[in-house]
């Protein structure tokens, strides 16, 4: 008699307590994502030449209380750079910055392909078409 309870309350929660789990997971995150913003931060691919640092050079997608990136370090490899909600949300927010809001690059490279940003002539801002104006 015991059994059949503990396997009633098993058929119960794989019926009702997964696709309800899984349900608020999405409407979760999808009130948390409707309600994020881009967030200007560092990727990695551009550096300071002297100290090596990271410059920002990016405005990324971040929903509300979230924040999750995937960030070059110096030696090239790549890392994750996460608070504990950015974890929790990792597949979504990784889905959601590739698929609808894509990362914006404040920066693009010259032909060159330098990676130094204390050179000039190889960071050219990039700005939309109607703000670009002739006036200093």
């Amino acid at each position: 008699m015991e059994r059949q309870k503990s396997t009633v309350w098993i058929r119960c929660i794989r019926k009702i307590g997964l696709p309800l789990f899984v349900g608020l997971y999405l409407c979760s995150y999808g009130l948390l994502s409707y309600l994020g913003s881009y967030v200007r931060t560092q990727s990695g691919v551009l550096r300071w030449t002297h100290s090596g640092l990271a410059i920002t050079d990016a405005a990324q997608w971040q929903p509300k209380f979230v924040f999750w990136q995937r960030f070059q370090r110096f030696d090239g490899t790549s890392i994750v750079r996460a608070n504990p909600f950015g974890y929790l949300y990792a597949p979504l927010v990784s889905l959601d910055q590739k698929l609808i809001h894509p990362t914006q690059r404040l920066f693009t490279r010259s032909s060159n392909n330098s990676r130094d940003a204390n050179d000039m002539d190889t960071v050219v801002k990039s700005v939309p078409e109607d703000e670009k104006s002739d006036d200093p």
